[in-house]
């Protein structure tokens, strides 16, 4: 799933506006592969990355990532390039703890603050005009800097990447408010000076009843995922609808003739997919990653622990892909 946005519609965004991109909540949606223009990021480390380079901005050079790639854009400028602003996430994210499960009635509510997380965990992307950031001692300080309930000073991708979500930026020798990475977004209107152009919420629209927070959020969420897989009986009972043994040598052996009908071919691909999530779910459940308070890492972005087969609540054979786009 792609979801990008809109730069050519100057009534949506200014487009000779020069803003850079900010995050929140990254931690609960780790499977997000960003693009900014035409630069890939993981989110977490994103999140991360933007946090120090605005730190140490002195509010006239360019803002850069690690590899010196300017993270400084504007509308005009994007699409001019042919970059774009996009987060995408793979097939598995949503059983797997990579999209933060939530309703939007809890993201759209006015008191949208939970356990200091805005828009109750779901993945905030903004665009915050750049000519904003320059008051103060800092341009952090013209921003929101989450510290959530659950926030935890180290978080582990499923590559082996150890991601630190403090750092002592000043040498001070100590941890400032300014050095945890929990997030950022604009100050709302009446309450600062930073102006948000452009603001996205992205969350898994889960079937369950309760906001992350409410106690019966975890169960929710994992009856929830329950209710995306089955088991190896059931996949089984799949392949024996359609009479094969080897889904590959099936897929293989297809010419889109006689009983290879594109649908049958459809079908039988369906069936693949079904079968290398099975090869996957022997991971570990994540949950956000972010239940672990003994000092370990947590790990965020993995696989859920005995997966089965994700199949979605009403599956049947071939695939679908869809995007559900709600008003705020």
């Amino acid at each position: 799933m792609d979801v990008h946005v809109e730069l050519s519609n100057d009534e949506l965004i200014p487009q000779d506006t020069d803003f850079v991109i900010v995050v929140a909540n990254g931690e609960l949606s780790p499977g997000s592969v960003m693009t900014l223009g035409d630069q890939q990021y993981n989110v977490v480390e994103y999140q991360v990355m933007i946090h120090k380079a605005l730190h140490d901005w002195d509010g006239s050079s360019d803002i850069t990532d690690d590899n010196g790639n300017s993270l400084i854009f504007s509308a005009r400028g994007l699409a001019d390039s042919g970059g774009t602003v996009r987060h995408s996430f793979n097939d598995m994210a949503i059983v797997a703890g990579g999209l933060h499960p939530t309703n939007t009635g809890c993201v759209n509510k006015t008191d949208a603050v939970t356990q200091g997380r805005y828009r109750n965990g779901s993945l905030v992307t903004q665009a915050i005009a750049l000519s904003t950031l320059t008051g103060g001692s800092n341009p952090l300080e013209n921003l929101t800097i989450q510290t959530p309930d659950d926030y935890t000073t180290t978080i582990l991708l499923t590559d082996g990447t150890q991601v630190q979500m403090e750092a002592d930026l000043d040498g001070s020798g100590s941890i400032g408010p300014l050095e945890k990475f929990g997030g950022l977004r604009g100050i709302p209107a009446g309450q600062g000076t930073a102006d948000v152009i452009w603001e996205s919420t992205l969350f898994w629209h889960y079937p369950g009843g309760a906001c992350y927070g409410d106690d019966d959020w975890e169960s929710d969420v994992l009856a929830a995922r329950d209710e995306l897989t089955i088991d190896e009986e059931e996949f089984q009972e799949l392949l024996d609808d359609l009479g094969i043994t080897d889904v590959d040598e099936a897929i293989a052996d297809c010419d889109f003739s006689g009983d290879c009908s594109s649908g049958y071919y459809q079908d039988l691909q369906a069936l693949q997919a079904i079968e290398a999530l099975m090869r996957y779910g022997d991971g570990i459940d994540t949950g956000g990653g972010l239940d672990n308070t003994s000092g370990t890492p947590n790990v965020v972005g993995g696989s859920a622990e005995n997966l089965g087969i994700t199949v979605g609540p009403n599956y049947f054979p071939g695939r679908r892909t869809w995007v559900d786009i709600i008003a705020d």
